[in-house]
This record gives structure tokens, C-alpha cells and sequence, in this order.
């Protein structure tokens, strides 16, 4: 385990702290240098960095915070079949499950009674795992090409996975085990999120710039528009106000009021810091443009977290102003990212 100080592009600067910082624990998936990158949200310093498996990719982590479950989808051609599992109160590795016959692990949500349920996209799988004994518990099948994210409804009755390769989206029954039907929803279906109140299921369909708004009770699509710019990752805002997406071509954040579904801002990551001169944009001074895809809404509403895996940094959004206030500097190519309420010491 690795202990490093405080990286942030604002406090290297010597500007400001930023005031009503959120806190607790993020914990990011560098891909390629195969870490998990463990910050303290307060002072936005990685405090640890400890090893996973091959090509880390998503992470969910325990309603008590106290543990973090990461996916390796493995790299090079080689696809991964194990899920590392954190202790981060002892910020260590407890243990790696080995999911024997399921392969490329990605899209991860955690359950009740410490068990987990990952898509296996080499066998077009949802599978559910115990994380004490390691058995993998259920197995739905979706024979959808490259299921990739998955997402829950809040009562954990129903998971919905977007399928990459096939352009859709597959629910389950979690309850009857049940494989209810795929609904195609646009070309490279990944990004997915259900609304707080569970009614409504968003897909980011970046190929065709696209977002469908599925009906989560009866699958039928409700509504869709454009979003330019590959929109890649979606995610709600805790109160269910607006709906986050990462663009991967265009480099920015849109913000969509979900009542309305209109664009209500579009966040630039490679505009300055507060305080930083207005022509030190990031492409400026680190020679590329950032292109991002993870995201992660803090529990508090207040701060926004977006994984670039193109220059190694996760930007730092606060929701007053929709405006980038610091950076952190990462691992290799990070992505997925999960929080804790736990505070690290």
C-alpha cells in the first residue's frame, strides 16, 4: 500500500480550499496500471493505492461503507474472471473471488446481505455473487451481444442491463429470476440509470447520440432525444432534479433537467480551475483534451466526480454552478468509481 500526498491541480496551485467540500471516501479504477485509487474527499488527497485484478473497470461498495467490490474485466485480449473485494477500513485487499465459468466482469451493484450482481458479458450474463462464500448464487442470461452496465431499481426488484453490442436493453425479475424482455433502444447502448423514484429507466446510446427513456414497470420507451457528443455514462442526481451525462467525443458534461428532458448546461472539463488564468485550459497545459466516462454523484447532491481516462484525472464538479472547482490526479486510465461514507484516515 502506497500513501501519497495531496494531488490536486487547485492545491498545487495554492488556491483557495474549496468551501462545503463533500466527504467520505472515493474509491477509483485505474484500468491500466490495475489499481484502485482510494481518496479522501475532504481533502481530495489519495491516501492509498492498493492492487486488483487485470483491467479493474467498475466498483460498487456496501451500504456501510465499509467494504468496495471491484470487477477485472481483464486486458490484452485476455478476459478477466474475478471480482476483487477491499476492506477499506483496513484500506487492503481482503480477498479475490474467481468467477470460474463467467468472464469480462463489468457493470456491478451491491445487494442486500453482502452479495453483488455483475454482467458477465462473454456469456451474456447477470450474475449474482456471495461475496462470504464466493458462489455464484444466480444466473440470468440476457442473449444480448456485450451486456456492459447494470442498473437497479431502489426497492432491488428489478435490474436493467444496457447491451452494447445490440443496441438495448435487457430487464430482470430479480424476485422470480426472471428474464423479461430486451427493448432496443439505440447503437452502443452503455451508459443506464433508473430514477430515485424507480419509474423511469434513461439508456445513453452513444453511437446514434441518443438518449431512451424506458417505462420501468411495463418496458415500453416513454420518450427520446438527442444528446450530442457520445453520451457514454448517465447518472441521476439524488433528488431525481437532473440527469448527468458524459460525453466522450465532445469532452464535456451535459446537464439535463429530467422533467423537461432539456439540456440545462453543459459543463467543459478543459476550462480553467477557479482562479486559474482564463487561457490555462487543460489541453492547454497537459497537451490533450479530456474525454470522459465514469461518474459519480456524491449521497450530499453537492459535487459531481468524472473519471477522464484520456489524461488521468478525475474532475471535481460542484452542482451550485455546474463549473469544474479541482482535479485530481490519478492512475492510468481510470474509469469506474464508488463511494463510502467511511472517512479515511
Amino acid at each position: 500500500m502506497s500513501r501519497l500526498l495531496p494531488v490536486t491541480v487547485a492545491l498545487l496551485l495554492g488556491l483557495a480550499p474549496i468551501t462545503g467540500q463533500s466527504t467520505g471516501t472515493l474509491i477509483i479504477l485505474n484500468k491500466n496500471a490495475n489499481t484502485a485509487s482510494l481518496v479522501d474527499l475532504a481533502s481530495l488527497a489519495i491516501v492509498a493505492t492498493l492492487p486488483t485484478g487485470a483491467g479493474p473497470h467498475e466498483a460498487a461498495s456496501s451500504p456501510d461503507g465499509n467494504w468496495a467490490v471491484v470487477t477485472n474485466y481483464g486486458t490484452g485480449g485476455a478476459p478477466g474472471n474475478s471480482l476483487t473485494l477491499i476492506n477499506l477500513a483496513n484500506q487492503s485487499i481482503f480477498r479475490t473471488h474467481i468467477m470460474w465459468n463467467y468472464h469480462s466482469p463489468h457493470g456491478i451493484v451491491y445487494l442486500p446481505g453482502d452479495k453483488v450482481l455483475v454482467t458477465a458479458e462473454a456469456e451474456q450474463a447477470l450474475v449474482r455473487v456471495d461475496l462470504g462464500s464466493g458462489d455464484v448464487e444466480q444466473v440470468l442470461i440476457s442473449d444480448q451481444q456485450m451486456g456492459h452496465m447494470v442498473a437497479l431499481t431502489p426497492d432491488g426488484n428489478r435490474a436493467f442491463v444496457a447491451n452494447m453490442g445490440s443496441g438495448s436493453v435487457t430487464a430482470f425479475d430479480l424476485l422470480a429470476g426472471a428474464n423479461l424482455g430486451s427493448i432496443q433502444t439505440g447503437a452502443g447502448a452503455e451508459g443506464i440509470d433508473v430514477d430515485p423514484s424507480g419509474s423511469e429507466v434513461w439508456v445513453a446510446n452513444r453511437d446514434v447520440d441518443t438518449i431512451t427513456i424506458l417505462d420501468a414497470a411495463d418496458l415500453t420507451v416513454k420518450d427520446a432525444f438527442q444528446s450530442t457528443g457520445a453520451p457514454i455514462r448517465v447518472k441521476f442526481t439524488p433528488d431525481g432534479q437532473y440527469v448527468l451525462l458524459s460525453n466522450l467525443r465532445s469532452g464535456d458534461v451535459a446537464v439535463i433537467a429530467a422533467a423537461t428532458r432539456t439540456e440545462v448546461a453543459r459543463i467543459d472539463l478543459n476550462s480553467p480551475l477557479p482562479g486559474e488564468p482564463k487561457r490555462r485550459t487543460f489541453e492547454a497545459t497537459h497537451g490533450q483534451r479530456p474525454a470522459p466516462v465514469g461518474i459519480l454523484i456524491h449521497p450530499d447532491g453537492r459535487t459531481v466526480y468524472v473519471a477522464t481516462p484520456n489524461v488521468d484525472r478525475v474532475m471535481v464538479i460542484s452542482t451550485a454552478t455546474w463549473q469544474v472547482v479541482a482535479r485530481i490526479t490519478t492512475g492510468d486510465n481510470p474509469d469506474g468509481m464508488a463511494y463510502s461514507a467511511l472517512v479515511m484516515k
